[in-house]
Parts: C-alpha cells; structure tokens; sequence
C-alpha cells in the first residue's frame, strides 16, 4: 500500500478530529479577569511616564460590542493600585486624531458623545453601579445608579499623539466604598466609544448595552500579577491557528499559558517581556476561545477572544481544501518516510 494514502487518511482525520474538538470546546466565554498588583502613587498628568505604568498589568484586547471579532483599532488599559487609589490608564490606538470628536467640556455633561473610554464597577455584594466617562480632553461624566449627584473624586489628564490617546487616572477607594485588601474581587468593565469611524468595543463583550454588569469582568487585587504586552491572533479558520503571545512576570514567577484548558506555553519571569509561540485549534461553531494565564492554580490573566467565522465554512468548500491537500500530497514518493 502507498505511503501517500496513509498520509492522506491521517491528515485528513486529524483535521477533522480538531475541528469536531474545538466545536465541542467552544460556547459562550468565560468573562476576563486581571490580577493588579501595588504601587508607588502616579502623577496624573495624562502621560502614564512613572515606572508604576511600565510595569504593571495590562487589560487587553478590545472586542467588538456586538462580539464580532477584536476591535478593528485597539485599546489597552494598565491598571495598578496603592491604599489610596485604584489607578487606571487607556491607551487608544487612534490613526486618525485630527478627527477625534471633543465637544464635550463641562462636568457630567453628554461626554459619551465624543470620543471617550468608559468604566464600569461594581462590588459583587453591592448594587451600586459606578459608571465614569472620559474624553479626549478630560472632561469627565460620573454618575452612581445613572446619578450624576454622585462625584467619583477623581483626578483625570489626558494627552494625544500622533497615532493615540490617553487617559491617566487615580480614583479615590474611600468613593466606592472599597477598602483594598488583598484578594479582594470587583467586577469591572472597560470600553471606549470610538466616533471616528464609529466603532465601539470592550475589554468584557457585553453584546451591545455596555450596562451590563452579569458580563463584567473581574478585577483581582494583589501580587502576583503577569504583564500581557500583547497577544496577536489572526482571523480564525477552522483548524490550527497559530497565535503569539508576550509576557513580562516579576523575577522567577513561573506561569503558564492555557488555551482550551490545555497547557500551550509556559513562562518563568525576569521582569522581561518574553514571547511565545503557540498553535489552538478552531472548529466550525462556537463563539469565544479563552486564553488564560496561571501561576499554580492562581489565575493572573484571562481574555475570552471570539472566534467570528465569516462567512462560515461550508462543507463543499471544506471538501475542496482537503481535494487540495489529497492532491498535493500525491507529489510525495511512494516509499517517502514522514
């Protein structure tokens, strides 16, 4: 029998097998979280420049709103607390700021009509909801339960590049109500309305309304934390689909990288971004895949990617492709050794 034809089945049943794997993986995401440790008190001059800010842990990516695949212009924000202040940082990608829409100057005004990023919270055993929008030039809205009689005693500067915007901020605990023990969970959500070519997107899907709190993500209090400078991901096929991932941990924090609660990457900290990479299989349904990252059993860092085919495979065209592979494999000698 010719070694081509083994090759043939087993390919093929390998395809099939990951993809009918992946299918059965894959639902609805698990919610993000990220683990943020403490630091030294910021400046809030809008240009995230003390160290704090370099080393501290990142929220990312931005998912389109209605949960249609990352946010075609990204966002990121870097978080970091002390006994004071929770401090939040926003990085807008933007490669058009000439026309950022900045209207908005007065206090509790209709901010969420110009370009701005927006944050969610809410403690699990509270029914408060605080909500703080924040433009391009600081103007600032915040509101408890949608009253605006509420301050957040906020300190808020921004800044903008020539290909981003930023936001620094310090937000007082005592404001939430929040005394910042270590461990201690809120549930947290960031998203920016972009109006330049009107897209909104956020770190937790909340499919459409960001007034959503069941899809807010998790903020965690306390070392240890992992940097995720970024996580590069192509458009899905079905399949294997590579993807790159950079990590910074602290010194000798070990960590590892899953994906559909397989281990695929593993990291050993010396307060250096180290990049990996690594392969996830995509099948033909399902929503979200979750990349998580672990110290032990503690989880550091996880976002819920969605996997938007589009348009979906159809068989026929699945069927052509492996006609494609069988075809291509024919080329090999009969007695090859693979």
């Amino acid at each position: 029998m010719p070694i081509t034809g083994t090759v043939h089945f087993y390919v093929i049943s390998v395809i099939f097998g990951m993809m009918s794997f992946a299918s059965c993986c894959l639902g609805e995401s698990s919610l993000p979280l990220i683990r943020i440790g403490k630091d030294s008190p910021a400046v809030i001059d809008g240009r995230l420049s003390e160290p704090a800010w370099q080393r501290c842990a990142q929220a990312l990516p931005f998912i389109k709103a209605n949960g249609a695949g990352l946010a075609d212009v990204q966002a990121r924000v870097l978080l970091y607390y002390d006994d004071d202040n929770l401090y939040i940082g926003f990085i807008c990608d933007e490669p058009d700021t000439k026309r950022l829409h900045r209207d908005h100057k007065d206090h509790d005004s209709g901010i969420w009509s110009d370009d701005c990023v927006e944050i969610f919270l809410k403690q699990p055993d509270s029914a408060d909801l605080y909500h703080i929008v924040v433009n391009s030039i600081a103007a600032m809205y915040d509101a408890r339960n949608r009253d605006v009689a509420w301050e957040s005693q906020a300190s808020v500067a921004a800044s903008t590049g020539k290909k981003s915007w930023t936001i620094e901020m310090s937000l007082p605990w005592s404001s939430l109500g929040i005394i910042p023990r270590k461990n201690e969970m809120i549930r947290i959500n960031f998203c920016r309305e972009r109006k330049v070519r009107g897209e909104l997107s956020a770190w937790s899907c909340t499919y459409g309304d960001f007034h959503k709190p069941e899809r807010f993500g998790y903020l965690i209090l306390g070392q240890p934390i992992a940097r995720v400078e970024a996580l590069r991901v192509s458009p899905p096929v079905p399949g294997a689909n590579a993807a790159k991932i950079d990590v910074r941990l602290p010194q000798d924090t070990k960590a590892a990288l899953m994906v559909l609660g397989n281990r695929v990457a593993k990291f050993t900290g010396n307060d250096k971004a180290t990049t990996k990479s690594f392969f996830y299989p995509v099948g033909l349904s399902g929503d979200f895949i979750d990349f998580e990252l672990r110290s032990g059993k503690t989880v550091l860092w996880r976002t819920a990617t969605p996997v938007h085919l589009n348009p979906p495979p159809a068989i026929p065209a699945l069927k052509s492709s492996l006609a494609q592979l069988q075809q291509s494999l024919k080329v090999l000698p009969e007695k090859s050794s693979l």
